[in-house]
């Protein structure tokens, strides 16, 4: 009956296998023409085999001036202007995200993420996502595990053979190398529930075992293991614990499908001793799981690659993509911070130095004035529109406070920017101000009451405030240190129903910056 059993299980793997693999050895390639595909046209063919055994190390030697940039190919065949066409017309194409170009140098077993996946595009179906070489293959399975009658998983020495259910379900792991992509070593450790009708308690299976697997590196991969390890049984009941050593050989289907994710189906004939009549006992399993595939080979720097050909391979080489001729592969008189300093003489060359070791200045009281400018390097500043530059503490003088706000006195003739005489004593005081505090510097501001079109206060405001920024000029100030802004009615101050109120509104202000 087991063997029966057995045989049962197999057919319906290699039945199963066949109805997959059919369809895929038979199916049309998809017309390239008519796949969307990122990145170049043909992979890049690497100029040397990163599998070679390393040979003497290269010569150093600087980078060959600027190589010409390869040309692209231009837009072909766009159709007559004058020809008039309405079948056939060819959609658009949608612009996508540029992507990095693949990287001529770099093998393209060596490539990764979506560079792999415009490799792997141009490949014929069968052939995408098929095994590799240095794969790593973690994955987990369920299926189940027939039992013959005269099984062995029993102490002998204390009684006659005890029944177990035929079949019991089966749950695992698994974990598998390939250094080739024909040949690897496999893991597989596994659990099944059952139970003794003979004894009336439950039992628990468990399997460990290792073997050698064969397969074929398409995408679609049957698979051959043969290999060795142990089947133990445990139960409350004496007579159902015990260990036996197994062998096992089988046949399997992977599929794999993307990068990452493979699915498989597996049969395994499996061999103990202590079978009827001194012989051993043959034991069958279906399981069907996921794995997870890990390429190796894509996460390993590659090491006989040289980008920037200066002589030094990448994995030795600190600035790979910039050719260099210090021993780190870097320029010598490579300047990372861009503070003057070249990096083999600057003490800080990734941080921008202010000093000649290329280190920033101190700033001791934190006031953000270095103290190499800052006249009170344990005092921070006070930033007060009042020498502010000083780096000192410091209160603004009462003159400099005047300057802030309305400055009552300044009048205009109406409708006009011209200044009357009465308002040049305000002004000279002004000056008088901004001659003593030499550092200060205003904000003039014009404003107007709400009488006639707004926009014409506001232009009127603002040629005011530049009449009296004029005045100051004209009376010996730098214009550097005055800027205008015209408000025009926008802000009043008092009330534009009132001819107190206009008054009010009709006003300079100065604001020191």
């Amino acid at each position: 009956m087991h063997r029966r059993h057995l045989r049962l299980g197999l057919c319906a793997l290699f039945v199963a296998a066949f109805a997959v693999g059919a369809p895929v050895a038979h199916a049309a390639e998809p017309d390239e023409d008519t796949v969307e595909v990122d990145g170049d046209d043909e992979a890049p063919t690497p100029d040397e085999s990163v599998d070679e055994p390393e040979t003497e190390r290269p010569t150093r030697s600087t980078k060959s001036e600027g190589s010409e940039p390869a040309e692209q190919d231009q837009d072909e065949g766009k159709p007559n202007k004058g020809a008039k066409t309405k079948r056939n017309k060819a959609p658009k194409a949608k612009r996508g995200k540029a992507e990095k170009p693949i990287d001529p140098l770099l093998p393209p077993e060596r490539t990764s993420g979506k560079q792999a996946r415009s490799l792997e595009l141009k490949k014929p179906w069968i052939k995408r996502w098929a095994p590799e070489r240095d794969m790593l293959d973690v994955g987990l399975y369920m299926g189940a595990l027939f039992l013959p009658t005269k099984h062995g998983l029993f102490d002998a020495g204390d009684g006659p053979r005890p029944s177990l259910k035929r079949s019991a379900f089966d749950i695992g792991g698994r974990l598998a190398y390939m250094p080739l992509s024909f040949l690897g070593l496999g893991l597989e450790v596994g659990g099944m529930p059952s139970r003794s009708p003979s004894e009336g308690t439950k039992a628990t299976l468990s399997a460990f075992r290792v073997h050698l697997i064969g397969q074929l590196p398409y995408r679609v991969t049957p698979t051959v293991v043969i290999g060795g390890g142990f089947i133990a049984i445990k139960s409350s009941a004496g007579i159902l614990n015990e260990l036996d050593s197994a062998f096992h050989w089988g046949v399997g289907l992977k599929v794999h499908a993307n990068q990452w994710i493979a699915v498989r189906m597996d049969g395994r004939h499996i061999v103990t001793p202590g079978g009827a009549e001194g012989g051993g006992a043959s034991y069958g399993e279906l399981l069907f799981g996921v794995d997870v595939t890990l390429r190796m080979r894509r996460l390993v720097k590659p090491r006989k690659i040289d980008r920037d050909d200066d002589g030094l391979y990448d994995r030795d080489d600190a600035c790979p993509y910039e050719a260099g001729d210090g021993d780190d592969g870097c320029p010598l008189n490579r300047d990372t911070d861009k503070d003057g300093v070249i990096d083999r003489k600057d003490l800080c060359p990734k941080e921008y130095g202010d000093d000649t070791k290329g280190c920033p200045i101190p700033d001791k009281d934190g006031d953000g004035i270095l103290d190499s400018k800052d006249s009170c390097e344990d005092q921070a500043e006070t930033y007060n529109a009042f020498d502010d530059a000083d780096g000192c503490p410091d209160e603004t003088p009462d003159k400099v406070k005047k300057l802030t706000g309305v400055i009552a006195g300044i009048t205009f003739d109406s409708g006009k920017t011209t200044i009357r005489k009465s308002s040049k004593p305000v002004l000279n005081s002004v000056v008088s101000t901004l001659e003593e505090f030499a550092t200060v510097r205003v904000e003039i501001i014009g404003h107007t009451d709400d009488q006639g079109a707004r926009d014409g206060n506001v232009a009127l405001s603002a040629k005011r405030a530049e009449a009296v920024k004029a005045y100051l000029v004209g009376a010996g100030i730098d214009a550097a240190r005055l800027t205008t802004r015209g408000e025009g009615p926008d802000k009043p101050i008092g009330d534009n129903k009132t001819k107190a109120g206009r008054a009010e509104n009709r006003r300079i202000e100065f604001k020191v910056q």
